[in-house]
């Protein structure tokens, strides 16, 4: 690493050839000749205000009156005042450490002026790095000019050396650093997304584990459900046997039954016939019985008729 007064010295030799370097540049590059039309370019090693800051080397388009407006002054009279607009400005700063600030001030106007009032356009932590890094940065104080003054007309290739600029850079604005715009974005974007992406990291995860312990409590009541349904296959096993044994017996039975029908209808044809003749007999008693009664009606008319017979006869021999 090298020391903070070899740094300085590297620093001293770009000051003492940055005129002549600039002016290279800028015979070299043809967007250079219209900016040259409308501003006059000014470089100046030790700054602008003449030129005694040893710390610093500015390169810049410098004001040009565009129009005249009428004020009032003291007492009550007009004045007349030119307006004048200015390009961008390069500033090169050595830091106390011997670190090198290239500075990018915008262009404008005495009456339009810009929110930024600069960019870290680079950080120089080595100045020998200067002089093969100063012709980009005069290529971007050409396209910030063109860009920030009201008569400019940046192309294609400018135009994206500023959005660059703007977006991705470091600038100053009410005497305030900032962060990159492109940076401060992503940065939202990123809290942004991690919240969200936390809050439904979060629900996802409440979910899983409400899915899991549902899952857990369905597996009990599944294993549940397993041991009773196989309660009632074993129930049901059982119940069958029984049935089984049981129909078996009720076969044995009904075969008894069966069997013992058609006993009985064999025993039931000599009954029938044993039931006629009882009431065949019965029949025949009852003709013998009246057949009998008869006859002791007849004996008994005869016991009277004999009596009556006896009773003359014993009267007559009484006589």
């Amino acid at each position: 690493m090298r020391k903070r007064i070899d740094k300085i010295k590297s620093f001293d030799e770009f000051f003492a050839k940055s005129d002549k370097l600039f002016t290279k540049y800028s015979e070299s590059e043809k967007r250079f000749q219209n900016l040259k039309k409308k501003f006059p370019f000014v470089i100046c090693p030790g700054g602008r205000h003449g030129g005694l800051n040893k710390k610093e080397v500015e390169i810049f388009f410098g004001p040009k009156p565009f129009q005249r407006s009428i004020e009032m002054a003291d007492g009550f009279r007009p004045q007349t005042k030119l307006e004048a607009a200015y390009g961008a400005s390069l500033v090169y700063h050595r830091t106390d450490e011997g670190h090198v600030l290239c500075l990018l001030y915008p262009g404008g106007t005495d009456n339009q002026k810009y929110y930024e009032q600069f960019y870290f356009l680079d950080t120089l932590r080595d100045p020998d790095k200067l002089v093969t890094r100063s012709k980009k940065h005069f290529k971007y104080l050409l396209a910030f000019t063109e860009k920030t003054s009201i008569d400019g007309s940046p192309n294609f290739i400018q135009a994206i050396m500023c959005f660059f600029l703007r977006y991705f850079k470091k600038y100053v604005a009410d005497n305030i650093a900032h962060t990159p715009r492109f940076y401060s974005a992503s940065m939202d974007v990123l809290k942004y997304s991690c919240t969200v992406g936390l809050s439904g990291f979060i629900l996802a995860a409440i979910l899983h584990f409400k899915e899991v312990a549902n899952s857990n409590q369905q597996s009990g009541i599944l294993s549940k459900s397993m041991e009773i349904m196989e309660s009632i296959d074993t129930n049901t096993i059982k119940s069958t046997e029984e049935l089984t044994a049981q129909s078996s017996l009720l076969k044995g039975l009904l075969k008894d039954v069966e069997k013992q029908k058609n006993n009985i209808e064999l025993i039931k044809e000599p009954i029938d016939s044993s039931n006629e003749l009882v009431m065949n007999l019965t029949s025949e008693i009852n003709a013998l019985n009246k057949n009998i009664k008869k006859i002791n009606s007849l004996i008994e008319e005869r016991t009277e008729s004999g009596e009556l017979l006896i009773t003359t006869e014993q009267s007559g021999k009484s006589l």
